[in-house]
């Protein structure tokens, strides 16, 4: 008998849902697809250490995100996101 994935709900901070807000449509649509993707995943990402221990980053560049995963709660929560910043060296 084949095992179907465990499906997580996503729960997104409101400081995330802020900066979603400012961003073009084509951003958002690629970031709302990384974090569905997270529901049957959410082990995809790296695992942080130190002060970050128990959450998780992932990259949809120029983004990045972090994140945590409730197992009682059968959730993945968004914390934080942020964009990289690009330095040029000539």
């Amino acid at each position: 008998m084949l095992k179907m994935p465990l499906s997580r709900k996503v729960i997104v901070e409101e400081k995330v849902h802020i900066a979603l807000d400012k961003l073009e449509q084509n951003a958002k649509d690629l970031l709302w697809e990384r974090f569905d993707a997270l529901t049957t995943d959410p082990f995809s990402g790296t695992r942080l250490f130190g002060i970050y221990k128990g959450m998780y980053i992932t990259e949809v560049f120029p983004f990045k995100v972090i994140y945590k995963i409730v197992e009682n709660k059968n959730a993945v929560v968004v914390l934080e996101l942020y964009r990289q910043t690009v330095v040029r060296v000539d």
